[in-house]
């Protein structure tokens, strides 16, 4: 099962802003952010077990700008990990980390 985040385009161009709570992610699942925008966020997993502050290119280049620790954190599909994931222009969170999580997001993005 992979997520999105979808938003309706009410004024193009326009700046999209959102925050997002997905109940019980299974492990090794995903949700996919906006499609070829540039943006930041912010992320958490679980209790507040892991979280990290991120940006990324309209590319899809992630970045992490900090973490509760950054051990539990990647760019990369790491197992045991949240992670930030590039694919094609796309960037996903994903849930390695063992077991479902609770995963809660802000984010500001811009096509």
């Amino acid at each position: 099962m992979s997520l999105e985040i979808k938003y309706i385009d009410a004024i193009p161009g326009s700046r999209k802003r959102g925050i997002h709570q997905f109940e019980d992610v299974p492990d090794d699942d995903s949700i996919a952010l906006p499609d070829a925008t540039a943006g930041f966020g912010w992320v958490m997993a679980g209790d507040n077990e892991v979280w990290m502050m991120f940006a990324w290119k309209k590319d899809g280049t992630p970045s992490i700008i900090m973490a509760s620790d950054l051990s539990d954190v990647d760019t990369s599909d790491t197992d045991g990990d949240l992670c930030l994931i590039k694919s094609g222009t796309q960037v996903s969170i994903k849930n390695r980390l063992g077991g479902a999580k609770d995963i809660q997001m802000i984010i500001s993005c811009m096509r």
